[in-house]
């Protein structure tokens, strides 16, 4: 095993049912439909509650809260694309490979969406761990807020204030080990 480690998350959700249950329930895991990024799972926007509260201001409709949590994985279960070039390579090899598959029943298969590459594989993993022993996906798409050339040739830049997000799957809750109320003001208080 490649250690230990312990990541920053922070749980969005609405404020249905009251301060209490949320405390007492969240984070919660996401619905199972196609729009979910990285499948089904308990959703984690990664290191600051920046894009958590964005979230929270932009998709959530009604009040949100947010929780700051820590869950500790083991590394070799973690598949991280947004950090490890080698995890990004096994990524992009799986992706290939479900394609080829696609492509040898129908020639003009599209590209599939990464959602249906993770549900094929953690469908496959059910059968096999070892093909795909994931319980938790880190991965950014390219939104980000800002932007900076590194030279003034203006070719290569890097982005600030990337959208990262942590899905943990539901058979890995226990590795949600803390959870602390910070938003609103009087959830984080414990005056809810």
């Amino acid at each position: 095993m490649e250690g230990s480690l312990r990541i920053i998350g922070y749980h969005t959700c609405r404020t249905n049912g009251g301060w209490r249950y949320i405390f007492e329930n969240a984070p919660f895991i996401s619905q199972n439909n196609s729009n979910q990024w990285l499948t089904q799972g308990y959703y984690f926007w990664t290191d600051s509650d920046y894009w958590a509260q964005n979230w929270g201001e932009t998709s959530i409709r009604g009040g949100h809260a947010i929780l700051k949590c820590i869950i500790k994985i083991d590394r070799a279960y973690l598949l991280d694309l947004v950090g490890s070039v080698s995890d990004q390579i096994k990524f992009y090899e799986l992706l290939e490979a479900y394609h080829n598959k696609l492509k040898k029943a129908d020639p003009n298969a599209e590209t599939p969406t990464v959602h249906a590459v993770l549900c094929a594989l953690r469908l496959k993993a059910q059968e096999n761990k070892a093909y795909f022993p994931y319980v938790a996906i880190k991965a950014a798409d390219q939104r980000y807020e800002k932007f900076f050339y590194f030279t003034d040739k203006k070719k290569e830049r890097v982005f600030l204030v990337t959208r990262q997000q942590l899905c943990v799957f539901e058979n890995a809750h226990n590795y949600i080990i803390e959870k602390t109320p910070i938003y609103p003001s009087a959830f984080a208080q414990g005056t809810y």
